[in-house]
Order: C-alpha cells, then sequence, then structure tokens
C-alpha cells in the first residue's frame, strides 16, 4: 500500500539523515560530550569530525598528548569495538603514533612507535637522588590489557644517549635495549642488552603480576664516579657487577 512505501522511505530517509549528522558530527561537540562522561579527559582546540581530526592536545589525567591527530574506524563500532589511529607529538615531549582498540573489557595497543625524552619520566619513575636524561623509544606490535591490568607486552624499548644525573655527576652510559615477550600463561619476559654502552649491561627481567624481578650484570672496570654508583647498588663477583631487583607492583 501507498502509505507503507511512505513509511519506508521516510525510516530510510531518516536513517540517512542521522548517518550523516554522525558522520559529520564537529570533534568539538562530540569531545564536550565525552568530557561531560570523563571528566578527566581534557581536549584542547578539537577541529575536524569525530571520524577525522585533530586537537592541539589531549589531557587523561597526567598523559598529556600534544598536536594530535586521530582516525575512528566506524565499521568497528558495529562489533562493539573502537579501533582508533592516532598520531601526536611536539618537541621535547611524548610522540609518536599508534593504534588503539578498546572494547568493553580489554584495550589494545597496535603497531607502536613512541618516543619521549627520559626527563618526561622523572616525575612518573621518582628515583631519589637521581634524574635521567636521554632518548627512550617503544617499538612493538602489542600491548594488552585486561580489566585494567597488563596481559601482554611484545616490543623493543631503547635507551638512547643514557645518562643519570646524580650528586656524583653525570657520566655517558651509552646506549640499551629490553626485548619483551609473553609467554602462553601470559609471564612477561624482557632480555636487556648494551648499544654501544659503556656498562656491558646484560641480564633478564621477568613480571607475572603483581610480581616483577630484574637480574643483570655489568662490567665492574668502571669509571670511577660509575663504579662508586654500582659499589652502593650492586654486589661485585669476580670482574662484574650482579645487580638484583624485586618489587611487587600492578602495571
Amino acid at each position: 500500500m501507498q502509505w507503507k512505501k511512505v513509511l519506508v522511505w521516510g525510516l530510510l530517509a531518516f536513517v540517512v539523515w542521522l548517518v550523516m549528522v554522525v558522520a559529520l558530527m564537529p570533534a568539538s561537540f562530540a569531545l564536550r560530550l565525552a568530557g561531560q562522561a570523563a571528566p578527566s579527559l581534557i581536549v584542547r582546540h578539537a577541529s575536524g569530525t569525530i571520524w577525522n581530526g585533530s586537537a592541539a592536545s589531549v589531557q587523561l589525567n597526567q598523559l598529556l598528548l600534544p598536536n594530535v591527530q586521530w582516525q575512528l574506524s566506524p565499521w568497528r563500532l558495529f562489533t562493539g569495538t573502537v579501533q582508533t589511529d592516532l598520531q601526536f607529538g611536539g618537541d621535547n615531549t611524548l610522540q609518536g603514533q599508534l593504534r588503539v582498540v578498546a572494547s568493553t573489557s580489554a584495550q589494545r595497543l597496535e603497531n607502536i612507535d613512541l618516543t619521549i625524552p627520559a626527563q618526561q619520566l622523572n616525575a612518573l619513575l621518582p628515583l631519589p637522588g637521581a634524574q635521567l636524561h636521554g632518548l627512550f623509544r617503544f617499538d612493538g606490535p602489542r600491548i594488552a590489557f585486561e580489566d585494567k591490568q597488563l596481559k601482554a607486552l611484545e616490543g623493543r624499548l631503547q635507551w638512547r644517549d643514557a645518562r643519570v644525573q646524580t650528586p656524583l655527576g653525570q657520566p655517558p652510559l651509552g646506549s640499551y635495549a629490553l626485548q619483551f615477550r609473553t609467554d602462553e600463561n601470559g609471564t612477561i619476559f624482557g632480555d636487556i642488552s648494551d648499544l654501544e654502552g659503556v656498562l656491558d649491561l646484560q641480564g633478564t627481567m621477568q613480571y607475572q603480576a603483581p610480581n616483577l624481578s630484574i637480574s643483570a650484570t655489568s662490567r665492574a672496570d668502571l669509571p670511577e664516579q660509575l663504579d662508586r654508583f654500582f659499589r652502593a647498588v650492586a654486589k661485585r663477583e669476580g670482574n662484574r657487577y650482579q645487580i638484583s631487583f624485586q618489587r611487587q607492583m600492578q602495571l
């Protein structure tokens, strides 16, 4: 009947209109709604649309991302998953790109390539009497969380031009790497290696929530400033220093 055709086409037109409204929704409006739901989320100077936009900065609690660009996949929403590709960064701060895949119970970071000046981490990793310097870079395929707990970590963390400023000085340390992998039981392992560093640092780490353990060795014939530091924090056995660290912590 005629009224049925009118109803069908009317509903179709409404759906098309609704899709266009959502597709062209200004990012600033959508982020204001998100900010009301998550007061700790602060987005400054947003432009574009909810699907493809940018912002001068995005802050969530203590995490600040400058010069953010995003692309949100509309098709993944039909599976109950949010997938967003992010690029961000600025001078002397965190920069890089990654993909965020999130559902109600699990979250993943994929295709990760991040760099951050080591000085930016001093507030997050308070070391009494010491300040980190140099450049950290992480690149890897996956970091996974479930119920707000770290479940998998795969990738490589590098510390380039490493230096630790202490009252004893700030000698150059060189560069080092930590290669992460996760086994089938969810235990995270890491292999520590020396990249043209002065310590000849070798070792391993293991994390299975909440237990973190690190075991490493370095050469013992070190410059005086470094040797005094290692005598205080490590045990010398022959021509190597033995370094052991254990702590309970939630990542």
